[in-house]
């Protein structure tokens, strides 16, 4: 069955917004990556304070919308 954008909403509402969150993460990253590319001796190490958040973040909405199906 597809989904259509009145479903992902209320998923993202269950989720309790969470995905405004990782979006804003996400924006921060990508400028710490473009900083880090252009430095003198880049290196990935800045990957990790954008992966372990993001993991974090996914865990947490996956426990929260498990939840909320449970709920309906």
């Amino acid at each position: 069955m597809q989904e259509g954008l009145g479903d992902q909403v209320r998923v993202e509402e269950a989720a309790g917004g969470h995905g405004a969150v990782s979006g804003a993460v996400s924006v921060l990253a990508g400028g710490s990556f473009i900083a880090g590319a252009s430095a003198d001796a880049p290196t990935l190490t800045n990957a990790i304070g954008y992966a372990v958040p993001g993991g974090v973040f996914f865990l947490i909405s996956a426990l929260r919308l498990g939840r909320a199906e449970q709920r309906t």
